[in-house]
């Protein structure tokens, strides 16, 4: 998927709506047991919607796994895969990454941009047969924010495993700086509409190289010369909500 191109043909429009986060979580109570499915497979939906102004989110990666596989940690270094979705939005090769492990059940590649405040719902399933699984199982997901150099959004190893059929949580999705890119917000090197300028870069031009939380743009309105980004590219933490619902 050459995520560049498409988003380069799309349209996005800054004016979008606002949303406000919504912490915590909330269940909506069911009579089965999440131990027991009848044979069926079961079935999680993934809501995530984008809460930022004017930060397209990029075709989000998802990964139903167990406890034992972790997408990425802060302090550490980030992945190739994981690079290559923060700084591109392409989520290929984090996927590829997440499938060579056998603690991985099932992977999600989004197709499409998430507009600010605008939702996509994703559906992961986990065979029958992997009941013993469902005790340990988690999700996890990405999806970057493109007006930047490499910020991305989500929220990792989400236990699942006492979900009862129909109940629902809703998290909130911190945003990330990969540490592989200065975020000089220049017109080179944001994919995003507000610069169309490169995806990913293989070199490592960060000093700190690892993941930590975002502190924001700073944009050319607060004074920094080589910024293409006004106040409206600002983002408040955090920057995803995502609502998991079984059921099945």
């Amino acid at each position: 998927m050459n995520f560049k191109t498409s988003l380069l043909s799309t349209a996005v429009l800054a004016g979008s709506v606002l949303l406000t986060a919504c912490g915590g979580d909330s269940d909506n109570d069911s009579n089965n047991d999440a131990a027991s499915n009848n044979g069926l497979d079961y079935i999680f939906t993934v809501e995530v919607t984008n809460l930022t102004y004017a930060q397209p989110l990029s075709p989000p990666a998802l990964v139903l796994h167990d406890g034992s596989y972790v997408l990425f940690n802060e302090g550490t270094i980030a992945s190739i895969g994981l690079e290559e979705l923060a700084e591109s939005g392409s989520n290929t090769s984090l996927l590829q990454e997440a499938q060579a492990y056998d603690s991985v059940f099932d992977t999600l590649a989004g197709e499409s941009i998430i507009l600010p405040g605008a939702s996509q719902e994703f559906t992961l399933r986990l065979e029958a047969d992997h009941d013993e699984e469902l005790n340990g199982a988690h999700i996890s997901l990405v999806t970057m924010l493109v007006n930047t150099n490499d910020a991305f959004t989500g929220e990792k190893n989400i236990d699942i495993s006492q979900f009862e059929v129909n109940q629902f949580k809703i998290y909130s999705g911190p945003v990330w700086d990969s540490g592989t890119e200065e975020n000089s917000e220049s017109s080179e090197t944001i994919p995003g509409p507000a610069a169309n300028g490169e995806g990913f870069n293989a070199s490592r031009e960060n000093d700190v190289n690892k993941v930590v939380f975002h502190g924001g743009v700073v944009s050319m309105d607060d004074g920094l010369s080589t910024s293409v980004l006004t106040q409206a590219h600002r983002f408040d933490q955090p920057g995803s909500r995502i609502r998991i619902t079984r059921t099945q």
